[in-house]
């Protein structure tokens, strides 16, 4: 048994070419037509000797099953890791290629996206072996900063929000930075729908900068948090790049302070891991009467605001919003096949010693994000949001009772926010 840690990092672009469809958001139908700034695939590997953790974070809107279940094969066919064992999320920028089911509407895949995805997924597992590789020994350490210029609730500005900036720091023997994880909750949305630029958004400004920071040797990563409601609405000036570098460089800030409070470094730590599939609820759709209710409704408080020339663009992005939320419910209704079995979904912990990460398979809501936090007994949590997959938003009774777009857009029930949690802390004390 190792008596110390072991560690490495490493990371990969994720070449996407031209004339890819982008995803994120429902309204945008034409392809992108280039790259502003690379996509990566990135991943850590940690070993104490008893175990060896895998953490691998990528520059996409979302991943899915077939993704995970594939690049968990090929690491295993070159190394004997247990599937709980190694973590997979995604950023959720806006930016990147549609390659995964991410709502409601009819999904079909052409050849040239599923060569690409095929192509996405050996470069992450190809990745992920490289970190496995050429291990050496290394310390740990988390820390902490309060960051309110960035995010903020994106339903309602003056609501809860989680400000909190997570840093989980690894380096070598000499003090020289091996990884950097940056957990923050924020939508990756400062770029809107009119743009046809791949890009990874705040994160990858955030992510260039703090590697920029220590010379290139060390990897940064990024892992976002519970922010189902939480974006850059309200605190952006605009939605282009330089906005997009303004937010980046914020949080590249917040984040050095962080790295720089850290007080102590563990050279050993326990690693412990668990993964189950867990039942959510499945929302039943209200009567086609209820939900043209609903939408007319909707539509006739969108027309009011937006031939209103006094109208705030925040008002007026939720007014939208609210409708393609309705909208949305009508659609399925119309076209879709009442679903009445549960949505059976996997919960992911992975346990670094006194850090602990809750990995959610969908858009969670941020009130259960800090609920999560503030009840189990563990001194760090980070929540990693979009782990495993993403079937839609996680959301609080009050969104639903608002009709707002992202709890009538969602295929879960008004009940599994709480379910989540409950499964959340019975899988703790499996651990």
């Amino acid at each position: 048994m190792l008596d110390k840690l072991m560690a490495n990092a490493s990371k990969s672009v994720l070449d996407i070419p031209e004339g890819i469809k982008m995803s994120g958001y429902i309204n945008r139908k034409k392809e992108n037509i280039g790259t502003h700034d690379n996509l990566f695939t990135k991943a850590v590997t940690i070993d104490n000797g008893q175990e060896k953790i895998v953490l691998i974070t990528n520059d996409l809107l979302c991943i899915d099953s077939y993704i995970v279940n594939n690049v968990v094969s090929i690491i295993n066919k070159k190394h004997d890791i247990p599937e709980e064992n190694i973590f997979i999320c995604a950023s959720h920028t806006h930016s990147g290629p549609d390659i995964c089911k991410w709502h409601m509407g009819n999904y079909e895949m052409d050849k040239k996206h599923k060569e690409l995805k095929e192509n996405i997924i050996n470069v992450i597992a190809e990745n992920a072996l490289t970190s496995i590789e050429n291990l050496i020994p290394a310390k740990i350490g988390f820390g902490q900063s309060i960051c309110n210029d960035v995010a903020s609730n994106r339903i309602d500005k003056k609501a809860v929000t989680d400000n909190l900036l997570h840093v989980i720091k690894i380096v070598d023997y000499n003090d020289r930075a091996i990884c950097a994880l940056i957990n923050y909750a924020c939508h990756p949305t400062v770029l809107g729908c009119d743009n046809l630029y791949i890009s990874s958004d705040y994160p990858g400004v955030l992510q260039t900068l703090i590697e920029n920071e220590y010379d290139g040797e060390c990897v940064a990563m990024f892992i976002n948090g519970a922010c189902g409601n939480q974006s850059t609405r309200f605190t952006r000036r605009s939605q282009d790049f330089e906005e997009v570098e303004r937010l980046g460089n914020i949080l590249y800030k917040n984040s050095i302070r962080a790295i720089k409070g850290i007080k102590q470094f563990k050279n050993w730590i326990d690693l412990s891991s668990i993964k189950e599939d867990k039942k959510f609820p499945r929302k039943k759709l209200p009567s086609k009467e209820e939900a043209l209710e609903i939408y007319n409704k909707a539509k006739k408080e969108k027309e009011k605001i937006l031939e209103n020339k006094d109208s705030e663009p925040f008002d007026k992005r939720i007014a939208i919003t609210r409708y393609q939320g309705a909208k949305i419910t009508l659609d399925n209704i119309k076209n879709f096949k009442e679903e009445k079995e549960d949505i059976v979904l996997p919960i992911q912990l992975i346990q670094l010693g006194f850090i602990l990460i809750v990995g959610i398979p969908a858009e969670l809501f941020v009130e259960y994000g800090l609920e999560i936090k503030e009840t189990i007994n563990f001194k760090n949590v980070i929540i990693a949001a979009y782990t495993n997959s993403m079937k839609g938003y996680i959301y609080t009774e009050e969104s639903y009772k608002h009709g707002d777009y992202e709890a009538l857009s969602s295929p879960f029930d008004i009940k599994a926010g709480e379910v989540l949690v409950k499964n959340v802390k019975k899988l703790i004390s499996k651990l």
